[in-house]
């Protein structure tokens, strides 16, 4: 049954690239050939300097802006779940994303880096990357998505364990004017963005973007709360959704600032922590602030020096129900400088070196009710890092990259991280890779430092970071000038993993490191462009897990995920795009398996009058299909459903 609906994918894809490649030309690759132009981006997220996706030692996808607005794309998870080696669920008060199998239910992301122009924006409290509505800026403000997979920190360092997405922000001189757009739909929708460019010469360009919205969520059922005391298990009016978020970019020839804030107020529906079920004061509150100054100059022909400083800062407020009201707050802060020295040599050639510091100035955590504070702690660190990384071409097709990073924590002292990469050329039309690499994560303050004895939870300052090996090949393959392969095969270990349990000594729980995984998999996609633009994407990955200490396959984590996404022009006034995705079962924290399901959206954008006016249609979950995905250990449910069918209608001016 499985395998015959998982043919229908590629066969669709099949029918689609031959008559894609019958209107190409076959047997090499074109030049000028839209697929080169997607398959030797340049990107700067793996190395942290300009490279080709084909030079970059890791596995990479690279979303343009043009795919974000061709295939509808509101959020980072609605960019992940159509990426190969990513999965996404969402408790429906946060979005998590799982990486090549691993996806601890409720980890909140905190083995995924998300940068902004190379700025760490991840949570220094819980760890947090905001990947939902969370995370509140205009995605019309993108110039494209780097997405790295595979373990980062011999670049990044702590918490780069399964690798980064970097978001690379338009600049007055790449977007000279202004696009804006309102939007509505059902679950009570209402969107309103703008992005603004100009350009004023002499090297000076600005990007200004916001975006506010609002949703009034669906009615969700939960057969674990079906009782006339708690409303038939019907949280009606709970689902509620409200951010905004402005970012903006300055440049002066060499010089640029960064700066951004948002803000989301999210309706909790879900009884998390045990709190009163069907209560409209279930709340959570999330704000995120950035602001980053740099400078690059070349300090001759072969050298380039970068230099940057930034500060980053994330406040979350939650309130919860009990027979009294309580509540939890979190405030961090981080202070940064980074400076980069690249140099090319005629030998063929380049070394790049770093050195760089972290502060967390606050990493507070706070919870109380009106009659007693529960926990109040603010523990600041520090990190001091330097890295190398070398690139050398042994001969014509093939070059070796080695790189090495040591942080030296406050609290945890020194770590040192490697990677080594072959990557190969023996043709124009293929690649070859073959990389190493290790990487790790420090506990989170709220895993080492949370004490609330009251509530049955105690610290373990004593926790040590977490880490994972990784060995994966990859071969990238052009057939024509229309259609080209990818397929990359992978093993990673990872140990001291941390995980809750309960002392017997005294019944409290805290965090140990006890955890151990091995996970293999495969992540195969093939690509087909026609120059005409239409585009479509056909991705199966598979994974097998197995956690150590018991022998039992990994929560959340499907062995199974096929996408198909197929976008492009259908006239000179329509495009349009697809999206279809099959998710085999996961298991539950709780012991029951989910479902495995299909899901198809559709997008489609008018455009019949000569001015620049777009309209646009969006169906997520076009078949209003019910599926359920695993839940965090704070929840009663072992699985959620998630969103049903969401539809919007907006329009769109370009000046």
């Amino acid at each position: 049954m499985w395998l015959g609906r998982a043919l229908t994918g590629p066969l669709a894809l099949g029918v689609l690239t031959s008559g894609l490649a019958s209107g190409q030309e076959s047997g090499g690759a074109s030049g000028d050939s839209q697929l080169d132009s997607l398959l030797n981006l340049t990107v700067s997220s793996v190395s942290k300097y300009a490279q080709t996706t084909s030079e970059a030692p890791s596995s990479v996808t690279v979303i343009t802006a043009e795919e974000i607005r061709l295939f509808g794309f509101r959020t980072i998870e609605d960019v992940l779940r159509t990426v190969q080696g990513f999965y996404v669920s969402n408790d429906h008060d946060y979005g998590y994303v799982g990486v090549r199998g691993f996806g601890r239910p409720g980890d909140y992301n905190s083995r995924l880096l998300l940068l902004v122009n190379g700025v760490v924006t991840n949570d220094p409290v819980f760890g947090s990357a905001y990947v939902g509505t969370e995370f509140a800026f205009n995605l019309a403000s993108v110039e494209r998505i780097e997405i790295v997979r595979g373990p980062a920190s011999a670049v990044y360092g702590a918490g780069a364990m399964f690798g980064v997405v970097n978001l690379i922000l338009r600049n007055g001189e790449n977007f000279d004017g202004t696009r804006a757009s309102v939007e509505t739909g059902n679950v009570g929708l209402a969107r309103g963005a703008a992005t603004w460019g100009t350009n004023w010469g002499n090297g000076w360009s600005l990007m200004v973007s916001g975006q506010a919205e609002r949703t009034r969520g669906e009615d969700f059922y939960f057969k674990e709360f079906d009782s006339p005391e708690t409303n038939g298990g019907i949280a009606r009016g709970l689902d509620g959704d409200r951010s905004a978020g402005l970012l903006g970019q300055l440049n002066y020839k060499g010089l640029s600032m960064l700066a951004g804030v948002s803000s989301r107020t999210k309706d909790v529906p879900t009884a998390p922590f045990g709190v009163v079920f069907n209560d409209p004061r279930t709340q959570t509150v999330d704000a995120m602030q950035f602001l980053s100054l740099g400078a690059e100059t070349a300090l001759s022909s072969t050298s380039t020096l970068n230099v940057r400083v930034y500060q980053t800062g994330i406040d979350y407020h939650g309130q919860y129900p009990y027979d009294i009201l309580n509540y939890d707050a979190s405030s961090g802060r981080v202070l940064g400088a980074e400076v980069l020295l690249h140099w090319d040599f005629p030998i063929g050639a380049r070394l790049t070196t770093g050195a760089e510091f972290r502060g967390v100035t606050r990493a507070r955590y706070s919870s109380w009710s009106d009659a007693a504070v529960y926990s109040n702690r603010d523990v600041p660190s520090s990190v001091y890092s330097g890295f190398a990384e070398g690139e050398l071409q042994v001969f014509e097709p093939v070059s070796v990259v080695g790189g090495l990073r040591f942080d030296h924590y406050s609290e945890y002292g020194g770590t040192l991280s490697p990677r080594i990469a072959l990557v190969g050329t023996p043709s124009r039309t293929t690649t070859l890779k073959v990389m190493y690499g290790e990487a790790y994560r420090v506990p989170n303050f709220y895993e080492a430092h949370y004490d609330d004895p009251l509530g049955g939870i105690k610290s373990n300052p004593l926790l040590l970071p977490e880490r994972m090996q990784t060995v994966e090949a990859v071969c990238d393959q052009r057939f024509t000038s229309a259609l080209s392969a990818s397929v990359s095969v992978y093993r990673y270990s990872m140990r001291n993993l941390i995980d809750q349990t309960l002392d017997p000594v005294d019944s409290l729980s805290y965090f140990r490191n006890l955890g151990a995984v091995r996970v293999t998999g495969v992540e195969s996609a093939l690509l087909a462009v026609t120059k005409s633009g239409v585009r479509a994407r056909l991705s199966y990955c598979y994974n097998s897990s197995e956690d150590l200490a018991t022998g039992t396959t990994l929560t959340n984590s499907p062995a199974h995920i096929l996408r198909l996404i197929v976008g492009g022009p259908l006239t000179p006034w329509l495009s349009g795009s697809g999206f279809i995705m099959h998710e085999s079962p996961r298991l539950t924290l709780k012991g029951p398996w989910t479902p495995g399901y299909w899901t198809v959206d559709v997008t489609a954008t008018l455009a019949p009058f000569p001015a620049p006016v777009r309209f646009e249609i969006i169906a997520r979950n076009l078949f209003d299909t019910p599926y359920f995905l695993p839940g965090g250990a704070e929840l009663q449910q072992s699985s959620l459903i998630q969103t049903g069918r969401l539809w919007s209608a907006g329009v769109s001016v370009d000046f």
